[in-house]
């Protein structure tokens, strides 16, 4: 067992790039001292007093709009309750002037976000149209967290929260003679400077991908909008070089952000979006050219649902950042007179993802065909190769159930396993080697991924991967859209042996599903859809299990909604063709 568990970190480790094996152990180190030797810290980094600014007016121009924006983002309202104001963080209203800072509180996901000040635009927003509840809550919520998070402690002072509550307090500061006086406006900014100071050397080079390029964002924007000493015009400089650095490695040559999360991928985008903003408003060339955020506009279109929702592969959910119309509207403050192209064809080759859709139909079918992230950093991904998701009239029918939480959550291993997507399961295994919340040994490999429209418009996918298990397993998968409107989908299995190869299909909560003459009938609103097997030896329906967990739909964080499952066994080559009825 020992020896296992010794080879499984390995083969995680060993994926690892030089600068994560150096930074590993020292930001360890610096976690341990932030515990051990509290008292030190506002040494190193003492809170000065905040030069007095006048916030230059085009960006507060800006953050008015950006503000008004951000003050619709589901999940990170402010809601007035009945004995007092509080804030909503997440799935939980939150009395900020009686929190304790430097506690954990929950979940490590809940307690970030309680950190991050994500509703303060919206209440910066409100006390700007005259609310001065809003504005007494906002100043009584800064002044709580200022005076109650003492410097590196707690878990409000690691760097990925301190990053995400650095350029929220920017446009609240944009708006800060709506709701703050000039004691609060000089403790926000001293504040500020102080955790831009505390970030330079906390920078999570031991994880990289979408946290360090998070923090490189926060620096960039806090040396912009508040640096007047040279050590913070230092700590920009370097955070554009970080920022040009990694843009150009995490977004890809087809738009998508080499994560392969829709949601992170629209998480980055925003926070893009916001140093090109600041930049124009500043009066700097934007680090980030036009062409990068065009890319990353055209992808998120091409993986949108008839409904506006965004696919749910890998670790998406809603309520964590902010939806596709809120991201869009941001967009459009950048770049008013575009319009992304979407096409009736999905062809995302480098993220892995392909797809067909008509629009006057209502209907799309996209495809899960991409590696589990960069090697280094598979954090967020999902065993899901191959896995599909399907629209019809306008509404999602089968589902990738999304994301529930991160550690400590009891749905999480659930949510990354093979048995949670559409796809195959080969002889009770995962695609690739999963542990822990985020952790992943050996990966699955794509062979091969295309697709086209044929000369009568219909639509192919073939693609192919093997597991991590044995190379020589094989599962290839072909789907295709005929002209008609059905969808055919068949696997084979090659090399696999006498191994059980089990299927799963997973339906949206509000489509019913019952078992009618050796086929599936599922219906919505009116409308009915047939589930024929071909090749198929047997299936059972799921809903709301705990033992295995099986027939859920996570709609938002923290939310779990039961839902039907199909669970089918079949061959090494099955099947099923997927027919409209209405």
């Amino acid at each position: 067992m020992l020896l296992r568990s010794a080879m499984l970190y390995w083969r995680t480790l060993w994926a690892l790039r030089p600068i994560q094996w150096a930074y590993l152990p020292l930001r360890r180190v610096q976690r341990q001292l932030r515990v051990a030797l509290p008292s030190v810290y506002p040494r190193l980094y003492p809170r000065y007093a905040a030069p007095d600014l006048d916030y230059p007016p085009a960006i507060a121009q800006l953050a008015e709009r950006v503000a008004a924006i951000l003050a619709d983002v589901p999940g990170g309202d402010a809601r007035p309750a009945a004995s007092g104001a509080t804030i909503r963080v997440l799935d939980r209203e939150v009395n900020p002037e009686v929190v304790d800072w430097e506690a954990a509180r929950g979940p490590a996901l809940w307690t970030y976000h309680l950190h991050y000040f994500d509703a303060a635009p919206a209440l910066a927003y409100a006390a700007w149209r005259g609310d001065r509840a809003a504005a007494s809550l906002l100043a009584r919520w800064t002044r709580s967290w200022i005076e109650g998070c003492r410097v590196g402690r707690g878990p409000g002072w690691d760097p990925f929260p301190i990053a995400q509550r650095l350029v929220n307090w920017i446009w609240c500061d944009g708006l800060h003679r709506a709701w703050a006086d000039v004691g609060v406006v000089a403790r926000l900014r001293a504040s500020a400077l102080q955790q831009a100071a505390y970030l330079v050397d906390h920078l999570e080079y031991q994880l990289l991908g979408n946290h360090l390029l998070k923090n490189a964002v926060a620096l960039y924007l806090a040396a912009l909008v508040w640096g007047r000493n040279r050590r913070v015009q230092r700590s920009g400089e370097r955070a554009k070089r970080i920022l040009r650095r990694e843009v150009t490695e995490q977004v890809l040559a087809d738009g998508g952000h080499f994560e392969r999360s829709p949601m992170y991928h629209d998480a980055v985008l925003q926070d893009l979006l916001a140093v090109n903003l600041i930049a124009e408003h500043a009066g700097v060339e934007p680090p980030v050219s036009r062409e990068v955020l065009r890319r990353m506009a055209t992808f998120r279109s091409a993986l949108r649902h008839p409904d506006g929702a965004r696919a749910r592969f890998n670790d998406t959910t809603e309520g964590l950042v902010p939806g596709f119309e809120q991201v869009s509207a941001l967009y459009a403050l950048y770049e008013p007179n575009w319009v992304p192209t979407v096409t009736r064809q999905v062809v995302l080759p480098e993220s892995g993802y392909f797809g067909y859709r008509d629009e006057a139909r209502g209907e799309c079918v996209l495809v899960d065909a991409g590696p589990p992230g960069p090697r280094y950093q598979p954090g967020h991904a999902h065993c899901d190769m191959l896995s599909f998701e399907l629209s019809l009239w306008g509404q999602p029918w089968i589902v990738d159930p999304g994301v529930h939480g991160y550690v400590g959550d009891p749905f999480r291993g659930y949510v990354r396993s093979t048995r949670a997507h559409n796809t195959l399961g080969i002889a009770g295994r995962e695609q690739s080697e999963l542990w822990g919340a985020f952790r992943m040994g050996r990966r699955a490999r794509v062979e091969w991924a295309r697709c086209g429209l044929g000369p009568d418009g219909g639509w192919l996918f073939d693609g192919a991967y093997r597991p991590y298990f044995d190379r020589g397993v094989l599962h290839r998968r072909r789907i295709t859209r005929e002209v008609g409107g059905i969808v055919r989908v068949r696997d084979r299995v090659n090399g696999a042996k006498a191994a059980v190869v089990e299927g799963a299909l997973h339906f949206h909560p509000a489509v019913t599903v019952e078992v009618a003459e050796g086929r599936l009938i599922c219906r919505r609103d009116g409308r009915s859809l047939a589930v024929v097997w071909v090749g198929v030896e047997g299936c059972r329906l799921a809903r709301g299990e705990s033992e295995p967990i099986s027939g859920w739909f996570f709609p938002a964080y923290g939310v779990a909604v039961p839902t039907v499952t199909v669970r089918y066994r079949q061959g090494v080559e099955g099947g099923f063709d997927l027919v409209p009825l209405d």
